[in-house]
């Protein structure tokens, strides 16, 4: 992440050595953490920086939440450490690159105060898990995902059902969530479960260091 990068003659410079730096490290992506300059909204764009993905937010208020029965066979239960390994490979099953937790941070996300992780698994096996915090009468929905072989059974909107039930216990009376603007099947299951598409929207910007995964460009 570049989270400052001072104005003045020398910004040019100074961004471009960054961007060599990282490159001969082996870093493929530089994200920019407070998006494009207003001062001069085409400075990032003449140095290589380009659209990579938009985030929108979605909320919901608290009305009742939806009851779907569940499959036989599937279980929602309180995260523990023993699954941890379980979370992580499904992390990388469902979402792209850019979004992954390493060890360290997903320790760090599940000991801070408020978080609360559900764990969905399927005769035995983790297929699914929610992530969520709540901050006196606000929740978010931090993650929500079920590995792509499992997906269509209504394993998604049960753990969905279980992370609000939770939420609104605790004393929420605003949750939101964000996603990728292209995540159409996802906000498809939000909006069945009483969330509208909020006002908050925001554009990651990055530059590109190697060819990226995703295209080989």
């Amino acid at each position: 992440e570049l989270i400052e990068a001072s104005a003045g003659d020398h910004r040019p410079f100074l961004v471009r050595r960054l961007s060599d730096g990282l490159a001969a490290q082996g870093f493929k992506l530089l994200v920019l953490d407070y998006g494009l300059d207003a001062r001069d909204p085409g400075f990032f764009h003449r140095e290589g920086f380009v659209l990579i993905e938009r985030i929108v937010e979605f909320e919901r208020g608290p009305t009742p939440v939806n009851q779907y029965p569940q499959p036989a066979g599937f279980a929602v239960q309180p995260y523990q450490a023993v699954n941890c390994q379980a979370v992580l490979d499904l992390e990388k099953e469902s979402f792209p690159w850019l979004w992954w937790n390493s060890p360290i941070e997903w320790d760090a996300y599940v000991t801070n105060p408020g978080v609360e992780v559900l764990v969905g698994t399927f005769e035995g096996t983790v297929v699914g898990y929610a992530g969520f915090v709540v901050y006196r009468q606000d929740g978010h929905l931090d993650r929500l995902a079920v590995h792509h072989a499992y997906q269509g059974q209504r394993f998604g909107a049960g753990l969905l059902s279980e992370a609000l039930g939770r939420m609104l216990e605790r004393g929420a009376r605003r949750i939101t969530l964000t996603t990728q603007e292209d995540n159409l099947r996802s906000q498809r299951l939000y909006e069945q479960n009483g969330f509208h598409r909020g006002r908050w929207a925001y554009e990651v910007h990055g530059k590109w260091l190697a060819p990226r995964e995703d295209s080989g460009t």
